[in-house]
């Protein structure tokens, strides 16, 4: 039985082992500054997180005569799965949301105050074929801002 369990532990630490890996390597910049980068690893089909998220309170309602406060996310969140295709390039699934204040009007409600975010950003996400190393770009341009997210990986 301890040879059976052996050779079963064995096999899965072999198999763990022998997963390609892959590193993944971002830059989003926003008219030509950076606003978000990212650099890690990861294995044939398994996700990578990538998080760069602050939280910035606001006056988001009234009620009974009290002021509701809320969060607003602001920042980088992104996912990236590569897969080794069979001809050897890498399939790189990814997705990516930026979202940065805008403005931050205010409106008076009877004696309280709300505010009142305006956000904008970038989304992206695709699945894409590289070889090992190769760097691509996607551009966005809209209301005179242009984003351009640049992603590489290579299989290490």
């Amino acid at each position: 039985m301890k040879a059976i369990l052996f050779a079963i532990v064995t096999t899965f630490a072999v198999s763990a082992s022998a997963a390609d890996s892959f590193f993944v390597s971002t830059e989003l910049t926003r008219n030509g500054v950076v606003v978000d980068n990212f650099a890690g690893s990861t294995t044939d089909g398994h996700t990578q997180p990538h998080s760069n998220i602050r939280l910035v309170k606001y006056r988001d309602s009234v009620t009974k005569d009290q002021t509701n406060m809320a969060d607003l996310a602001l920042g980088t969140k992104a996912s990236f799965t590569p897969h080794i295709t069979s001809d050897g390039r890498i399939s790189l699934r990814f997705n990516v949301d930026y979202v940065e204040l805008e403005k931050m009007a205010t409106v008076k409600v009877g004696n309280f105050t709300i505010d009142q975010p305006k956000t904008v950003g970038f989304k992206h996400a695709v699945r894409d074929i590289f070889t090992s190393g190769q760097k691509r770009e996607y551009k966005d341009w809209g209301n005179g801002v242009e984003y351009i997210y640049t992603v590489s990986v290579t299989k290490q």
